[in-house]
């Protein structure tokens, strides 16, 4: 009789997969004593929502010096198959600043006001690999679009005030790759998720209208130092993202 002789490593991972427990699934597929389960995973029919700050956001959260301005990145997933899943994310942030005041010198109120609202959505899709593995991978794209408008007042007096504002428009594509693992018997997942981005700024100029003593003066700028009657501007922008997720599904 031959022996047979097993690594250290299939030992570990045999005495693993005998001894976790029959967890229960979200999806009502067949289950197989050769898939290592993590929890419950989501299959056809399933929703999810996923929150996923970035690596610069959660710098910016922690860190007491720096404006944190910005929402993390929230997805709602649906699963059309056991592989596939349609997303839509959203990102948004608003902010708002206004200082006003008086001096002797001056008739009338003096002061600045600013305020900037970024809205962008995120259409897509992911393919996830084979549901036996112990960690769910998968890989996917989204075109996302959007505005982010701007707009800061200037006042000094009564004959003086400025207004500075921009409305520009922007969409690209972002390619992805992730991974995931599931919590327990809980509907919750944490995972990492990698992703390049291309998009496009369009409406990228600044429009200055100055009103001094009854008369007003309208001009562009984009940041170069000139000033311009005219002036149609946009800017491309390459990118990477890497954010942290987690999930929680439903059905």
């Amino acid at each position: 009789m031959k022996k047979v002789i097993l690594s250290s490593a299939t030992m570990l991972v045999v005495l693993f997969a005998v001894s976790m427990p029959a967890w229960g699934q979200l999806s009502d597929g067949k289950t197989f004593s050769r898939t290592i389960k993590t929890g419950n995973r989501p299959g056809q029919g399933d929703w999810g929502i996923y929150i996923g700050p970035s690596v610069m956001q959660i710098i910016e959260m922690v860190d007491d010096d720096i404006n944190w301005r910005g929402m993390p990145l929230v997805n709602v997933k649906y699963y059309a198959t056991d592989h596939w899943e349609t997303r839509m994310g959203l990102q948004l942030y608003n902010t708002s600043t206004n200082m006003k005041g008086r001096v002797e010198e001056v008739v009338g109120k003096i002061g600045t006001g600013t305020r900037e609202t970024y809205v962008k959505l995120m259409p897509g899709f992911a393919y996830h690999f084979s549901p036996k593995n112990l960690l769910d991978v998968y890989m996917g794209a989204s075109m996302p679009f959007g505005f982010n408008a701007d707009k800061q007042v200037e006042m000094a007096g009564d004959d003086y005030k400025r207004v500075i504002s921009r409305n520009s428009f922007l969409w690209g594509f972002e390619a992805f790759i992730g991974l995931q693992c599931f919590i327990a018997d809980l509907p919750l997942s944490i995972g990492l998720e990698y992703g390049f981005t291309a998009f496009r700024k369009f409406g990228n100029k600044y429009r200055n209208v100055i009103t001094e003593n009854g008369e007003k003066q309208v001009y562009y700028t984009n940041g170069d130092g000139a000033l311009y009657e005219k002036l149609n501007s946009s800017t491309g922008e390459l990118g990477s993202d890497f954010r942290i997720t987690f999930t929680y599904y439903f059905r």
